[in-house]
This record gives structure tokens, C-alpha cells and sequence, in this order.
């Protein structure tokens, strides 16, 4: 229920810059709610891991988008059924407006934590320390449905550094485990535009340190 409760179709951004900035990552429809996810990984020490994040919330985006597919134009068509859930059922259409959007581009972690890149510059509201509310969990996998966010803990960041494009920033975090998801909520990070964060929940999934 954090992300997502019934993730559907993956669809990789392979339209070269048509649906926006976000090229080479994926897409993932939700069945549950009007939500597409949109998911960054990375190869650390020979496995792949990563984040996801929200591409859409709400805004107009029905209930259960189970099918996606990209156009010659780039545009992305959603088909939504209700399948016994509680979805919809239709086809609705998502076109780039062509604004780029305020967004966290990609999480990737580090020997000491994770850096952040932000799709625009960001202003010296990165470098507030409580603008970074992280929280590590694990789920169990066994036979009963779902598991609770097990040996739950808040996250301590120690230090926080800003590239000199102030697009990426880095966190150094107080422990850092393998097997946990490290959970980030975001606070008000504004961009150096002056306009605010899209999406502030992203989840990094720590199979493997990076040495």
C-alpha cells in the first residue's frame, strides 16, 4: 500500500526523449488506485537493484491500468479494467507536455548512502536535513498474503553534499544494511526556478553494497 498494492504491466521508456526526460527506465501501471510507477535500476556488484517512484498520482489517471503501450508519437495509451479489483475500465491517453518536470531523476546508492539527481537544479533547500525522512524496513516472503514492513526504523542522514550544477545531491546515512528498502520522503525541495517537487515518496530496494 506504500507504492503500490497490485503493480501491473512493465514497459520500458524507449521513445528517445518523446514522453519526456526519463528515457531508458520503467513504467509500471497499479491496479488499485490512479497511479503509474515509474522504476530506476542499477547494476551493483553483478545484481540489479534499485528505486521507484511515482510518474503520476491522481492528476486524472483512473483506476486500473493493467495494459500500457507507447505510440509512434510517443504518447502513452493506458488500458484499465476492473478485473474483480477495484479498477475501471477505458483507455486513456498521456501525452509530454513538454515541460520538464521538478522530479528526482535517479537514486543510486553509494558506499555510505545514496545519491540523488533531480531533473532540474535544485536551491539551497536540498542541503535542509529535514527534508530527508528516510525510514528501513524488510518484508517477509511466505505463504500467507502480504507482510507488514518488518524491524521498521527511522534513518538518520549525516551529511549532505550538493553538486556544483545542483542537480545531484548526496546523503550519507548513519547505517545502511543489505536486504532492506529504504524508504524517502521527501520534504520541500524547490528547484532553483522556484518550482516544487512532483512526486516526494521514492523507495530504494539495498540488495547488495556498493564497496
Amino acid at each position: 500500500g506504500i507504492m503500490a498494492d497490485s503493480p501491473t504491466q512493465p514497459l520500458c521508456d524507449n521513445t528517445g526523449g518523446k514522453f519526456g526526460p526519463f528515457g531508458g527506465q520503467l513504467l509500471v501501471g497499479e491496479m488499485n488506485s490512479g497511479r503509474m510507477i515509474r522504476v530506476m535500476l542499477e547494476e551493483v556488484e553483478g545484481q540489479l537493484q534499485g528505486a521507484c517512484i511515482p510518474l503520476i498520482d491522481e492528476k486524472g489517471l483512473r483506476k486500473g491500468n493493467n495494459r500500457i503501450a507507447f505510440a509512434p508519437d510517443g504518447s502513452l495509451w493506458v488500458g484499465q479494467t476492473s478485473h474483480g479489483w477495484a479498477g475501471d475500465n477505458g483507455i486513456q491517453r498521456i501525452v509530454f507536455t513538454g515541460k520538464k518536470p521538478m522530479d528526482v531523476y535517479s537514486m543510486q546508492i553509494t558506499p555510505k548512502g545514496f545519491d540523488l539527481t533531480f531533473t532540474q537544479p535544485v536551491d539551497s533547500s536540498a542541503l535542509n536535513p529535514e527534508n530527508y525522512n528516510f525510514h528501513s524496513y524488510y518484508y517477509e516472503y511466505h505463504k500467507t498474503y502480504g507482510s507488514e514492513r518488518m524491524d521498521l526504523k527511522a534513518n538518520a542522514v549525516s551529511h549532505i553534499s550538493l553538486s556544483d550544477d545542483h542537480l545531484k545531491v548526496s546523503l550519507e546515512l548513519d547505517t545502511l544494511q543489505p536486504g532492506y528498502v529504504y524508504q524517502l520522503d521527501l520534504g520541500d525541495i524547490k528547484g532553483k526556478s522556484g518550482s516544487s517537487l512532483d512526486n516526494r515518496l521514492i523507495c530504494y530496494t539495498v540488495n547488495k553494497l556498493k564497496k
